[in-house]
């Protein structure tokens, strides 16, 4: 949210991406009110569209003044560097800064928009999808499929110069915006909370299906990326439906659900019940039990026709997840069919950018599918 002295912004997100609304303010110096005004929904100008066609972060930029009469918004996507649009509050109307754009990506070779993923419940789960615009839908492509779904925090799509090279080079990138995140609000959130967890680990299933049933890719092409928390969804989708998952790359993943929530002495134990259910409740326990990675990788790892390989990021120094539960899955893993790369890095919880080259690399030579 921003406020001027004239209009409150307001930066909302749906299911379908973001949108700004402009709500005018009453008038201090008469009155009179304001608010009988019509909301204005600022719409990117549909030559925005042609850069990417979907899946805009929109961020505010910084502006002048309180009495400012213009709004500065930063826009971008998987497929477009942030641009920069000016928003006059007085006309309504909106115009690219061409001085300050530094859309150095080829914006024109490659595109972005959302598709969904209809699910059991007949549940529409949106993905965002991104790649080269001439590539071919053969389902020969190596595709990276992005994922969070904990905690009601929405998934973000964004612009990545790393990730347009490899985009340039054949691979398809998607991002799958499950429940358990925020995308569609606190039900979007609660639909996937306690025991329901299985909701956002049955939609990461379903989206990795339909980008295969629509040709971006094969199962023996499609990779998943999860960090911290959505590497518990990541891993415990893979170890059921191992079919669909050749390769994984995990950011400082959180595959000890089951021990963590079963020490109610430490620290947020108690609060995190609410995300991922209480051990103590018999019932509760029975649906840890079955998506928890740490009580099933190994079982499932031996029953894989075919080998999947994964890369583990992990830091000492990380305040947020303890690097011991992806030592023990690492260790776990030996003997297994299981390929695992453990790397332990000094990014703490949110990594680095030679975490990203060494990712890249991983796919690249796992993948083996360079356009």
């Amino acid at each position: 949210m921003e406020m001027f002295a004239q209009v409150c912004v307001l930066y909302e997100r749906h299911l379908h991406g973001q949108q700004i609304r402009a709500v005018p303010l009453p008038a201090a110096s008469s009155g009179a009110s304001r608010l009988a005004e019509k909301a204005r929904v600022i719409l990117l100008p549909s030559a925005a569209a042609n850069h990417g066609g979907g899946g805009w972060n929109i961020q505010p930029a910084a502006y002048s003044h309180f009495d400012a009469d213009r709004l500065c918004l930063s826009a971008s996507s998987p497929a477009c560097a942030p641009v920069r649009y000016d928003y006059n509050l007085v006309t309504h109307t909106l115009h690219l800064d061409d001085t300050a754009c530094n859309n150095a990506t080829e914006e024109h070779a490659l595109e972005c928009y959302v598709i969904q993923a209809v699910t059991a419940d007949g549940i529409q789960v949106p993905i965002t999808v991104a790649h080269r615009k001439d590539i071919s839908l053969c389902g020969q492509n190596p595709l990276l499929l992005h994922a969070y779904g904990v905690y009601g925090i929405s998934l973000e799509t964004p612009f990545e110069m790393e990730a347009a090279q490899l985009m340039r080079r054949g691979f398809v990138f998607a991002w799958a915006h499950i429940r358990g995140g925020g995308e569609g609000g606190r039900c979007w959130h609660a639909a996937a909370m306690q025991g329901r967890k299985q909701v956002s680990i049955d939609d990461l299933n379903r989206c990795s299906e339909e980008l295969v049933r629509r040709g971006y890719t094969s199962a023996d092409r499609m990779a998943g990326s999860a960090a911290s928390a959505g590497g518990a969804i990541m891993l415990a989708a893979a170890q059921q439906r191992p079919e669909l998952w050749r390769a994984l790359v995990l950011q400082s993943p959180f595959v000890s659900v089951l021990a963590a929530m079963s020490a109610p002495q430490a620290a947020l134990t108690v609060e995190e019940y609410e995300e991922w259910g209480n051990p103590h409740v018999p019932d509760q326990l029975k649906l840890m039990q079955r998506y928890c990675p740490e009580q099933n990788w190994t079982a499932a790892a031996n029953g894989r026709q075919h080998a999947l390989a994964v890369l583990v990021h992990a830091a000492p120094n990380d305040p947020r997840v303890s690097p011991h539960g992806a030592l023990r899955f690492a260790a776990a893993m030996r003997g297994t069919s299981c390929r695992v790369m453990l790397r332990m890095t000094s990014g703490g919880h949110f990594g680095n950018i030679e975490e990203k080259i060494h990712e890249y690399a991983f796919l690249i030579k796992t993948l083996r599918q360079l356009a």
